[in-house]
């Protein structure tokens, strides 16, 4: 399983996995979520309208994220989609 997570966190055969190389990919994965969110969802625009992405430094910076709601997810469901731009080619979202 090591060297599955090593390919997927895209280290290197001869680096050894360490929470620290982990939290690193989980961190630079969790500002691009955000920014896509931000980018390609209404309903994410506005929730997160006082988080930047590159303001998450460290993963403790999770807690400043809002939590979606039931009440959310039944009133604003068709908000939280995100799809990309019609003008842009490149399917970046999937």
């Amino acid at each position: 399983m090591d060297d599955w997570i090593k390919r997927k966190i895209n280290l290197a055969e001869n680096e050894p996995l360490t929470r620290a190389a982990l939290e690193k990919y989980q961190l630079e994965r969790l500002v691009e979520t955000i920014r896509i969110a931000k980018e390609a969802s209404v309903f994410y625009k506005e929730l997160l309208k006082e988080i930047e992405p590159d303001s998450i430094r460290d993963l403790k910076d999770i807690e400043r994220i809002p939590f979606v709601t039931p009440d959310d997810l039944r009133e604003r469901g068709k908000d939280m989609l995100c799809v990309r731009n019609a003008g842009n080619q490149q399917n970046r979202y999937s």
